[in-house]
């Protein structure tokens, strides 16, 4: 006996309602607002509705099914982004850079762990971020764990960073051992002309520091390094640093470090020449005038009479400021001496000082004078 029934839709099963409106005549099933009109046939009722409910208790079961999948999906990605498996390397890539730019150390540390479980490394460059900001933090642990990380990488890329030694080797100095650093760094910077830079910029911000806070020991050996540098491949950049950190520094024996440095080394007086006026002004914005005067000497001796007048004219500039004629005048007599000429501005600011300074003293004396005058009295006899 035919019966009509709809199209069946393929969206979940959403309720099933069984209506009994009159049992001797029809039944009506409600199956998602579709209706299935029934003969009254008893065998054919309960045929249709036998299929049915076998049919609507699989719709259910997949689409409970369905359903936990997606759940337990959102509750992994809400739980812990990192831990789904179809997690994309481009969206690995920007989260890590996202948690990079904000510097957010959980995010920082559960991504990386995640790629060190799924043997996945980030895009290089952001891979290079992340061994720089472990390094800064002297985690060497995770450093360890992202060189173990970089060896499914090309060996052509391994052997171009030297298997990324030189983040190690900022750890360990980071950590206090120096010594150990210095080597980790010369062998890199020997076997790798193309790290050298890298290294160089690393080292630029590790002996700023050194000189600062570490023993006059650590400072020597510092030096040596340096030094080494300088003689057997003529980069005297590093020299050039602890030259600027001596010779600023408050303490008076690096002082004559950098002193005996200039005198000493011809190509650090090249490297740092054109550091001094820099140096001057930062001298002389913290009212330390006798660094000014050691640079002063160290040109005179070395006879470099034009960058001796830039240091002279920023001086004589902070004297004028300072409103001291004592000073502005000694300077004066000095460039005279040297044979150097201040320049015309300089000289009218000297004389706009010498004017201002003597009617100042000539209204100082005519005070005086006032107050020494004695009253004149009548007396009555």
């Amino acid at each position: 006996m035919a019966f009509s029934i709809t199209t069946r839709s393929t969206c979940p099963l959403r309720h099933l309602i069984c209506l009994r409106k009159n049992f001797t005549n029809r039944w009506l099933c409600v199956h998602q607002d579709r209706l299935i009109p029934l003969d009254l046939d008893i065998m054919d009722d309960f045929t249709t509705q036998l299929m049915q409910r076998k049919s609507d208790k699989w719709e259910i079961k997949r689409s409970n099914r369905t359903l936990n999948n997606t759940q337990l999906q959102i509750k992994s990605i809400l739980n812990d982004k990192l831990t789904s498996c179809k997690v994309y390397s481009q969206e690995i890539n920007s989260m890590l850079q996202d948690a990079l730019e904000i510097e957010n150390r959980s995010s920082i540390d559960s991504t990386v762990e995640w790629c060190i479980k799924s043997n996945h490394v980030p895009e290089f460059s952001i891979l290079l971020q992340v061994f720089s900001y472990y390094s800064h933090l002297a985690n060497k642990k995770m450093i360890l764990k992202l060189i173990g990380l970089c060896q499914v990488l090309d060996i052509t890329i391994l052997k171009q960073y030297s298997n990324f030694q030189h983040y190690l080797a900022e750890v360990t100095w980071i950590k206090g051992n120096i010594n150990e650093a210095i080597m980790l760094f010369e062998e890199i910077y020997v076997n790798n002309v193309f790290l050298r830079r890298r290294i160089k910029n690393m080292l630029k911000h590790l002996v700023t520091d050194s000189v600062t806070n570490r023993s006059e020991a650590v400072l020597l050996s510092i030096i040596d390094f340096a030094k080494r540098l300088a003689e057997n491949y003529k980069d005297f950049y590093i020299l050039a640093c602890i030259w600027r950190c001596c010779i600023l520094s408050n303490w008076f024996s690096d002082q004559c470090i950098a002193i005996n440095l200039f005198e000493q080394i011809e190509g650090l007086r090249k490297a740092v020449m054109n550091d001094l006026l820099y140096i001057t002004i930062i001298a002389l914005k913290s009212h330390r005038i006798e660094i000014v005067y050691n640079i002063l000497e160290l040109l005179i001796k070395s006879g470099n009479k034009a960058h001796y007048k830039n240091i002279l004219v920023a001086l004589f500039d902070y004297k004028i400021h300072q409103r001291d004629l004592q000073g502005c005048a000694e300077i004066a007599q000095w460039s005279f001496a040297q044979g150097i000429e201040l320049p015309c501005f300089q000289q009218e600011k000297f004389v706009t000082l010498l004017v201002s300074h003597s009617s100042n003293i000539s209204v100082d004396l005519n005070v005086k004078r006032k107050v020494q005058k004695l009253p004149d009295y009548n007396f009555k006899f």
